[in-house]
C-alpha cells in the first residue's frame, strides 16, 4: 500500500542537487500522482524486493510520462519529517500541517498493515 507522496519540484538544472535546490514540496495522495497501472507496478516492484515497509524515489520523465524507480530504502529516513529535530522551524522544507498529515497517515497504515488494526479501533490513551 502506498501511503503518501512527497512531490518535490526542482528546476531541470538543479534536479541532482540536494534539498536546498527544491522549489517546493507537497504531500499528495498516491492516486493524485500515479494511475492504477503505475501503482500496481510500484507495488509489484516492492513485492519482488521483499519491501514491506520503505521509501522509494520515483522520477517521472516530463516528455514520455514514464516513471522510473531510482532508489529503494527499507529504512526510510524521511528527512522532511524529522527536520524540526535538527533545524529551526522556519528553515524546514515541509510545513507543519503537511508533516503532521504525513506522520498520521504513516501511523494509520502501519497499524492496519502490520497489526491489523483499523483506525476506528484505535482508542486514544
Amino acid at each position: 500500500m502506498c501511503v503518501y507522496i512527497y512531490q518535490k519540484n526542482k528546476t531541470e538544472t538543479q534536479r541532482f542537487f540536494g534539498y536546498p535546490s527544491l522549489i517546493s514540496v507537497e504531500v499528495a495522495e498516491t492516486k493524485e500522482i500515479f494511475d492504477e497501472d503505475e501503482i500496481r507496478k510500484i507495488l509489484n516492484f516492492c513485492q519482488k524486493l521483499g519491501l514491506d515497509y520503505g521509501e522509494l524515489d520515483i522520477l517521472r520523465d516530463k516528455r514520455d510520462k514514464r516513471i522510473y524507480i531510482v532508489d529503494a530504502n527499507n529504512t526510510p529516513s524521511s528527512r522532511l519529517l524529522f527536520e524540526p529535530l535538527i533545524l529551526p522551524l522556519e528553515k524546514c522544507i515541509l510545513d507543519p500541517e503537511d508533516r503532521q498529515l504525513a506522520l498520521q497517515k504513516m501511523a494509520e497504515v502501519f497499524q492496519k498493515e502490520f497489526f491489523n488494526i483499523e483506525k476506528s479501533e484505535i482508542t486514544p490513551p
